[in-house]
């Protein structure tokens, strides 16, 4: 691959570890990226240098991968394998995509057991979710079995709740919406609703139940 020659190099007055540097090769003409400071050093960046141009992009790469990942976990957690998923979706290579996934695991702040534990404390306290349905987000986050029950178990235990509260919570929720339904039919959708959130039929056959009690037979009607 044909080298690159450095056109101008500026130190980054948002981060001093970054360098800003405007760059030519043949193939593509004038082009900007940004390096690290190690990597100005290691390939010996200067204006009108002449460096190698795999390992300028090699470079490149390295801290486009690295700025991803940092951007991504200042908005939210996310599972190793989302964060693998994202990388390959926004063009990085896999071996930059793993390298950023390690460096960022071996600091602690990319972890499955972090992701799980904070995923399933939302889903619990905000949206009432089944025990089934968030093992079945969490499995396709590449989270494992052991892992997501330990974090769902826990989410439980601090709502002080368990999965048939949960459903009588957002069932009641739901009833209050449907309360210009007829029971018939207030029924029927507060069981399609609870059955999408993932809720057993056992569970669901309690929750009417208890709702209809407590609503003096609304959403159960004559049944």
């Amino acid at each position: 691959m044909a080298n690159v020659v450095i056109l101008k190099l500026t130190q980054s007055t948002r981060r001093t570890d970054r360098f800003s540097v405007v760059f030519s090769e043949e193939s593509s003409g004038e082009g900007k990226a940004t390096v690290t400071d190690e990597s100005v050093l290691k390939l010996q960046l200067r204006p009108g240098a002449e460096v190698d141009g795999d390992a300028f992009r090699d470079a490149v790469e390295e801290v486009r991968a690295h700025d991803l990942v940092s951007g991504a976990l200042a908005r939210r957690s996310y599972a190793v394998l989302e964060m693998r998923q994202l990388l390959r979706r926004r063009g990085v290579s896999a071996p930059h995509a793993e390298h950023a996934v390690r460096r960022f695991a071996a600091l602690g702040v990319l972890d499955d057991e972090r992701f799980a534990a904070s995923y399933a404390r939302n889903h619990v306290a905000v949206r009432g979710a089944s025990v089934w349905s968030l093992r079945r987000a969490l499995a396709r986050k590449g989270v494992a079995r052991d892992v997501a029950d330990s974090a769902i178990e826990q989410a439980m235990r601090d709502a002080n709740v368990d999965e048939y509260e949960m459903a009588v919570t957002v069932g009641k929720k739901k009833l209050t919406s449907l309360s210009r339904y007829a029971p018939d039919v207030a029924r029927r959708r507060l069981t399609g609703f609870l059955q999408r959130r993932g809720y057993s039929g056992d569970t669901i056959r309690r929750v009417l139940r208890d709702v209809a009690e407590r609503k003096g037979g609304s959403a159960t009607g004559n049944g």
